[in-house]
């Protein structure tokens, strides 16, 4: 039998506090008789829906009777709330995995209204978030037709799919089972992955996949006010958040899937900053018992310019890619897909949204298995990420090191590596060393402040990039900043000349306004 549990330690807390909360609650406490007469339940609930396995069950909402008690029932386990500034919540204890379909109930007072959901099951539940990529359906891949003939109709899956106009009042979407119509228009990146999952590991652990992802929309628009006053972008700050993410975003996740950043193109030095705040954020309102829950992000894919077609579509985001990449020296439990080798077709004509969602959501899913599940050897299917990054003191050595190397780094060059110095120019003629299987040794002639590695949104791996593990899977894209140049550098290197320029000509017109003045009053 299958369990969702890299070591038997795990198993073991997981089945003691079950054992220890879930006792017959009149054995050890006296549930409030539910006297709310009016209350209602978070549109995020529904029949059909996946509670989150060994995390606790959280059933929320709103209601108007203040101080008044809401009670629910779910597999024989019995919670309650006492409703607070209009709004309840309830927790009752964690579930190892089922498929067997439970029913929840939710009640107030008598004459109040009575909720139930149906044929609910306990597994793991995937959150997928971001633009019109992860958006990008699984009807519009290539790859479709065979998926669809695929499809046996007994896959234990669950879409959440929440429609771009997000929750309205009265609106509930629908937990839909996984077949040829809800995965039409679904995400192709949560789809795919969905089911390579699903299969590989037997059909047996119910997998949701809870999307939200919407085109065009930056980083601060899936942000919280209490992030985006901090922010000095603008754009549409919480706008996702409003209208979608606030409604479930305490409901217990396996992990996150993040497919983002295109939007932020133009403040792409602010981006690793957001998105490490958000993580922590959302790990903190979650409250979960993995608090650290893994959160994958999508590396942004090769995109080619192509002056001579005015209609194509071009952003350049790679610094993007490469603040997102580099959070894995920092933040816990944070993990790159890299995609720098799996497009390279220059002239597809919808440049911004490649047609390689089956090649990226199966190298995802190969990640998510080895390492959630236990399912294959992690080295195999993860590219090299950052781990750290050393700078001597006097600036002109640096030494990196990664995570899954496999049996060793490959790098025959260290193209597409940017080192920037004090002016925030380039560095020239850097020299390179692998010093071990996991490390590079860089040594400059001129101070290090900065460096970037497939910054350039055009890189392809093995044509201008080529830094990998010995498997061949491409290191992830990363920038490191030892020290921000300074700005009178940057000013003194590159406009000195013409700041002096504008000085003489401006003396020089003073100069010429004097001596016209003067003639005029000569005459």
């Amino acid at each position: 039998m299958y369990l969702v549990h890299k070591n038997i330690l795990s198993l073991v807390i997981t089945l003691l506090f079950i054992t220890i909360i879930c006792v017959p609650v009149s054995a050890n406490e006296t549930i409030p008789e539910a006297t709310a007469s009016e209350f209602a339940v978070a549109p995020a609930f529904g029949d059909g829906m996946v509670f989150q396995q060994n995390e606790p069950i959280k059933i929320w909402g709103t209601s108007p009777c203040e101080g008044e008690y809401i009670n629910a029932v779910f597999d024989g386990s019995m919670g309650y709330a006492c409703v607070k500034d209009g709004k309840w919540e309830i927790t009752m204890a964690p579930r190892i995995y089922s498929s067997e379909p439970k029913v929840l109930e939710i009640y107030g007072g008598e004459g109040s209204d009575y909720v139930s959901f149906e044929n609910i099951t306990v597994g793991d539940v995937w959150w997928v978030i971001g633009q019109s990529n992860a958006e990008y359906s699984s009807s519009a891949a290539p790859e479709w037709d065979e998926f669809e003939s695929q499809i046996r109709g007994d896959e234990n899956i669950v879409i959440y799919n929440i429609g771009s106009k997000g929750f309205e009042p009265g609106d509930h979407y629908r937990w839909r089972k996984f077949n040829k119509y809800s995965t039409y228009d679904a995400s192709a990146l949560a789809c795919f992955t969905a089911k390579t999952i699903s299969d590989s590991i037997g059909n047996e652990v119910p997998i949701a996949m809870l999307i939200t992802a919407y085109a065009g929309h930056e980083i601060s628009s899936f942000m919280p006010p209490s992030l985006t006053e901090k922010s000095s972008s603008a754009g549409k700050k919480s706008i996702k958040y409003n209208d979608t993410i606030d409604y479930v975003v305490k409901m217990p996740v396996k992990g996150i899937i993040w497919y983002q950043g295109e939007a932020d193109a133009s403040m792409a030095v602010d981006y690793s900053k957001k998105l490490s705040d958000y993580i922590e954020w959302i790990r903190e309102v979650k409250n979960q018992q993995n608090r650290n829950f893994p959160f994958y992000t999508i590396e942004l894919p090769p995109s080619f310019n192509d002056t001579s077609d005015p209609a194509r579509q071009f952003i350049d985001f790679g610094n993007v890619r490469c603040e997102a990449g580099g959070l894995t020296t920092s933040v816990e439990n944070y993990h790159v897909c890299v995609t720098s080798d799996l497009w390279n077709n220059r002239s597809f004509s919808n440049n911004l949204h490649p047609n390689n969602k089956k090649l990226i959501s199966t190298r995802l899913a190969y990640m998510i298995l080895s390492r959630e599940y236990a399912f294959g050897n992690e080295e195999a299917y993860f590219g090299p990420t950052l781990k750290e990054a050393k700078l001597s003191d006097d600036k002109l050595e640096a030494e990196l090191t990664f995570n899954y190397c496999s049996n060793g780094l490959k790098a025959d060059s260290i193209s597409g590596m940017i080192f920037i110095g004090s002016d925030w120019h380039p560095i020239e003629n850097i020299k390179y060393e692998l010093v071990a299987n996991d490390r590079i040794k860089i040594k400059s002639e001129k101070p290090i402040y900065i460096i970037r590695y497939n910054a350039n949104t055009e890189n392809v791996f093995a044509t201008n990039i080529f830094l990998s593990n010995s498997g061949n899977i491409p290191a992830a894209a990363f920038a490191v900043t030892f020290q921000r140049p300074s700005a009178a550098m940057a000013l003194r290197s590159n406009f000195g000349f013409l700041i002096i320029a504008g000085f003489v000509v401006i003396l020089a017109l003073i100069a010429i306004f004097i001596v016209i003045k003067r003639k005029k009053k000569q005459q």
